[in-house]
């Protein structure tokens, strides 16, 4: 217990006198997407931004490219998923230096599938294009100098794939100048035909601090 408390004051000195990161939400990012959609597994990639339109209110924008495969049971099956995402959000610092906020977005959301089956029995092709909202919430922290923390959960109405489902999403971040962070992210969220898991990983460039 003693050891316990002297390594928590310890640490609590060392953040006192420092200056935490600061969420910042004018960004671009390009991202690697690895894709799990049991029984499929994949990658693709992603690029996405967000910009303050004033201190609280910001637009963002994000589209991802990824492909899944396997083969089961003798069958092949691939799986191609193109989405696209652009809204609004709010956020508001809830600390004098800053380095917590909570944030709200609403997005429109447009999701592009394409499917092929093959295996002894023939062959079978087909797509599916349908388009919907989210909603998202969560906050953002700055538990050091350079290291971010963030946690949102996410509603999701998207009929042909999404039918009104729950995700979650956490990450971290760490920033490595101040215009340049590299960051990774874990996302699940229930669909129509499996729970959609992906893991990505990527640069975020912040674009105001650039000199």
């Amino acid at each position: 217990m003693r050891v316990f408390t002297c390594v928590a004051a310890a640490a609590a000195f060392l953040v006192s006198g420092a200056v935490l990161a600061s969420p910042n939400f004018n960004y671009v990012e390009l991202d690697y997407v690895d894709l799990d959609i049991d029984p499929l597994s994949g990658d693709g990639w992603a690029i996405g931004g967000s910009g303050l339109v004033n201190p609280n209110i910001y637009l963002l924008g994000r589209y991802s490219d990824t492909e899944a495969d396997d083969n089961i049971g003798g069958i092949d099956v691939e799986l191609e998923l193109e989405q696209l995402s652009l809204g609004v959000g709010i956020q508001s610092p809830l600390q004098s230096n800053d380095n917590i906020s909570l944030f709200g977005q609403l997005t429109y959301e447009n999701i592009e599938g394409d499917f092929e089956v093959s295996g002894p029995g023939g062959f079978i092709a087909g797509d599916a294009d349908d388009s919907g909202f989210a909603i998202e919430g969560g906050g953002r922290f700055g538990v050091l100098p350079q290291i971010e923390l963030s946690a949102s959960l996410r509603y999701i109405d998207v009929a042909d794939f999404y039918d009104g489902e729950f995700g979650f999403k956490v990450g971290a971040e760490w920033q490595a100048m101040p215009w340049l962070a590299l960051s990774i992210d874990y996302d699940q969220t229930e669909a129509e035909f499996d729970d959609v898991q992906q893991f990505q990983a990527g640069v975020r460039i912040y674009w105001d601090q650039l000199q």
